[in-house]
């Protein structure tokens, strides 16, 4: 009940501050808030309906982060902040797996492609992997406290048929955390693929293109990519760590850094109610940067929807922007990799933003591109206190959210 207070405390704070409500917030906002919130937090509630987060609700728990309020004035210390040499150097960086690994997991799609049912009714428990789970261990420890990147490598995807490969990485997913939705369609198991779809088109992601796409974070904690096909030429994957580009931007530009803390825009091509919603990019907690960025929508939100567009970029918010791309394409501080088949990406999306260099495909349509995404949340944190401040950042999320869905359709 305490925490439910707090959610709906840091919401009514939330909604008061939002600059679209007038001066009658309170009435205006029992009247006509009072019926989206419930609907907002009801949904958040049902996150786990049917084993995985809907869409909404892993966005809004990814963005509530916890926060001590803090704003650094000097660069931080911490594992995530890596440079392309260190994570490079580093030996966890890669797992190779081993035959007895192989063997494993072998015997474990053999088991669910036994059971005859749809891999988003698989469990953890159906897919046993034993030897391979003090690994899985590891591998969550570093993505949530440590560089938050790990490259898994040599999994037998050339065996397997489709579904075989959708069973796997589902599974293996449910071993580190909760898959979500990863567009309003409800897709869980992504499939990275060139659809011939034209990347200028406002309605069009990325990821259905064979265009280069900007750094960026994806909204959930984690996020898997599997290697199945590469491309014929190009399609190199690149990855940064925010933590060491906010320790740049301090040195560099110290007076840039307190507007990571506010309130930005970005553009989520009308699969949230609206075409754009205010986020914070950056919160401080435990010495640690909890991080949002996506070079591409943080632009496209102020420029593509003409009157309805979000505020024009201020010069300062636009020599923030232009620095952030600048440290991301310096080598020093981005680590790139070509995937190999049966290559597995993990990356921590709070400390980690990533990209992809545009590329060519194959002439035949079997041996085109093709990776398999997964979004994961990880299990909800042991410690109280903690637990309580990620419930105080929902709450303050929903409340912004709340606030831009009230102006657009409102105008209050």
């Amino acid at each position: 009940m305490a925490i439910r207070t707090f959610l709906l405390a840091e919401f009514l704070m939330e909604l008061k501050d939002w600059r679209a409500v007038n001066i009658y917030w309170p009435a205006q906002m029992f009247k006509t808030a009072a019926p989206l919130v419930l609907l907002l937090c009801c949904l958040y509630n049902l996150r786990y309906l049917n084993g995985h987060n809907h869409m909404l609700t892993q966005f809004v728990y990814y963005l509530g982060r916890p926060s001590d309020g803090y704003i650094p004035t000097e660069p931080l210390n911490h594992p995530a902040a890596w440079t392309s040499t260190s994570l490079r150097e580093d030996p966890e960086t890669f797992f190779t797996l081993l035959p007895e690994h192989i063997d494993e997991m072998r015997l474990a799609v053999s088991r669910v492609r036994n059971m005859s049912v749809p891999y988003t009714s698989l469990t953890k428990d159906d897919f046993p992997l034993p030897l391979l789970s003090p690994y899985i261990t590891q591998w969550i420890k570093n993505l949530n406290s440590g560089t938050g990147v790990r490259v898994i490598r040599g999994v037998p995807v050339k065996e397997w048929n489709q579904d075989e490969i959708s069973m796997f990485f589902w599974s293996l997913g449910l071993h580190m955390g909760i898959p979500g939705a990863q567009n309003r369609a409800g897709d869980l198991l992504g499939t990275i693929q060139d659809t011939g779809a034209d990347h200028r088109s406002p309605k069009v992601r990325g990821y259905l293109t064979n265009s280069k796409l900007g750094f960026h974070c994806d909204l959930a904690d984690i996020v898997g990519l599997l290697c199945v096909k590469t491309a014929k030429q190009g399609g190199t994957s690149h990855m940064v760590s925010t933590v060491t580009i906010f320790n740049e931007i301090m040195k560099r530009r110290p007076e840039l850094a307190p507007l990571l803390f506010q309130e930005h825009y970005v553009d989520v091509k009308g699969s949230l109610l609206v075409n754009w919603l205010p986020v914070i990019p950056v919160q401080h907690y435990k010495n640690k940067l909890l991080t949002f960025w996506h070079t591409d929508l943080l632009r496209t939100s102020r420029t593509d929807y003409g009157p309805k567009s979000a505020p024009t970029l201020t010069q300062a918010e636009q020599d923030l922007y232009d620095l952030i791309d600048e440290l991301t394409a310096d080598p020093a501080y981005r680590f790139s990799m070509d995937f190999r088949p049966g290559d597995i990406q993990f990356l921590s999306n709070h400390v980690v933003m990533h990209d992809r260099e545009a590329f060519v495909d194959h002439d035949d349509p079997n041996e085109k591109r093709k990776l398999y995404r997964l979004w994961l949340t990880l299990d909800e944190p042991e410690d109280v206190y903690e637990y309580v401040q990620r419930w105080i950042g929902v709450g303050r999320v929903i409340g912004m959210f709340s606030g831009r869905i009230l102006n657009e359709y409102l105008g209050i």
